[in-house]
């Protein structure tokens, strides 16, 4: 998420200096190829096999209330939330990249022939550089007239800004969620050393 903020806040810069004509259409996109992908879109995914085992035996009401309140809150709650804003956070990143920014497919797949760029998804381990093939395919793809077109628009600008601030968003609710899972474990350490005292 930290990358996709820098990153996506580079391009954002990157597109207003096109827009007021600073740099030329070959600049910005060498810069644009330069950043690579934004963000990986790696969305969080909470298990929660534990806390329904815990209430599928009855072992939950062992716990204070206040424990199981915020087990509840935690499980039942905040990772709805999170699975939304999962779904949100993948939707937004995919149509960006296949409409809004479709280089980032093509660097992609370039990536997976090259192994460059480390890339989990994918399973690549970066190792060198890519190819002159490949660097002559990145240029080339940003001078098609259609291509140029996208890249110029104001969609591409408004689609990066939405992009952004959905992963910020999405960075609060990443803290939200670790607040409150410390939240519980420091009540359960407590609890469990005032039983261990007993």
């Amino acid at each position: 998420m930290e990358v996709g903020d820098i990153k996506t806040k580079r391009i954002i810069e990157l597109i207003e200096r096109k827009q007021q004509n600073q740099i030329s259409y070959e600049e910005y996109y060498k810069s644009i190829i330069d950043l690579g992908f934004l963000y990986s879109y790696e969305t969080f995914f909470m298990t929660d096999a534990t806390y329904k085992s815990l209430i599928s035996n009855g072992r939950i009401n062992m716990f204070p209330q206040d424990i199981h309140s915020l087990m509840n809150k935690y499980y039942e709650a905040i990772s709805k939330r999170i699975y939304d804003n999962n779904q949100i956070v993948d939707n937004i990143s995919l149509q960006y990249y296949n409409y809004y920014h479709p280089f980032s497919m093509l660097y992609a797949n370039e990536n997976l022939n090259n192994e460059v760029v480390s890339d989990r998804r994918f399973g690549v381990v970066g190792s060198g550089e890519f190819s002159k093939e490949t660097i002559g395919r990145f240029n080339r793809f940003f001078k098609n007239e259609e291509i140029k077109k996208i890249y110029l628009s104001i969609d591409f600008y408004s689609n990066t800004i939405n992009l952004r601030n959905r992963i910020n968003l999405y960075s609060q609710r990443i803290k939200e969620v670790n607040e409150e899972r410390n939240k519980i474990s420091n009540s359960i350490r407590i609890y469990l050393k005032e039983l261990n005292s007993k």
